[in-house]
């Protein structure tokens, strides 16, 4: 199989998800978005996100280590004030984001 393939599959995949994700809160009865299994479901879910995106971070260590892993927590603690002051996860990533690779960039890894 090409990669052109692949690339297709895995975009029609996602592309199909997605939809069915985001249309499920119309398609799922009310009683069901009530109960308590789905509650704290939607309650944790921007933490396990922010897991999601700590974890990540820290699975390639390369030879010189000081200077990434040092980009790396300088960012998540920008991510983790961003996220106790606003409770905007969308924000709290994109913060996330820039600033590892401004860090990176200024480290001159980039």
């Amino acid at each position: 199989m090409s990669s052109h393939s692949s690339f297709l599959i895995v975009l029609i995949s996602t592309a199909i998800t997605t939809f069915f994700l985001r249309a499920a809160p119309i398609v799922i009865p009310r009683k069901w978005l009530s109960s308590p299994l789905l509650q704290a479901l939607n309650r944790f879910l921007p933490l396990c996100v922010m897991v999601a995106l700590v974890l990540t971070t820290f699975t390639k260590f390369e030879a010189p280590i000081l200077a990434p892993a040092s980009a790396q927590v300088l960012a998540l603690i920008i991510v983790l004030l961003s996220y106790i002051r606003f409770k905007n996860v969308l924000l709290s990533m994109l913060l996330g984001v820039g600033s590892l690779n401004g860090l990176l960039y200024l480290l001159g890894l980039l």
